[in-house]
C-alpha cells in the first residue's frame, strides 16, 4: 500500500502517541510532553528531510516507574505491514 509522505507521517505520529499512552497506562515512565506532542513538534523532532521520517529515530526504551529493572524497548519496523501468514 503506497501512501503519501504526509499520510505516513500522520500514521507514525498516531502510532507513537498511542504507544506512549499505552505504556504510561501500564506503569512505564513516559513524559507527558511525549504524549502531548503536537504534530508540528513531531515534525521538528523526527523529520529527516522534507519528505522522509527515519523510523530508527523513533526507537526508545523506558522502564516501569516502580521497578526500573523492568524495561521495554520500542521500535517501529520499516515494513509497511507485518502479517502473520504462514
Amino acid at each position: 500500500m503506497i501512501t503519501s509522505k504526509e499520510e505516513q507521517a500522520t500514521r507514525l505520529f498516531s502510532v507513537r502517541r498511542t504507544v506512549m499512552k499505552m505504556l504510561k497506562y501500564r506503569g512505564y515512565h513516559v513524559e507527558n510532553s511525549d504524549i502531548n506532542m503536537t504534530m508540528s513538534k513531531f515534525h521538528e523532532t523526527f523529520k529527516l528531510d522534507e519528505e522522509y521520517f527515519k523510523r530508527s529515530d523513533l526507537v526508545f526504551r523506558t522502564a516501569k516507574v516502580d521497578d526500573p529493572s523492568d524495561q521495554i524497548f520500542v521500535f517501529i519496523p520499516d515494513a509497511e505491514k507485518l502479517n502473520d501468514s504462514g
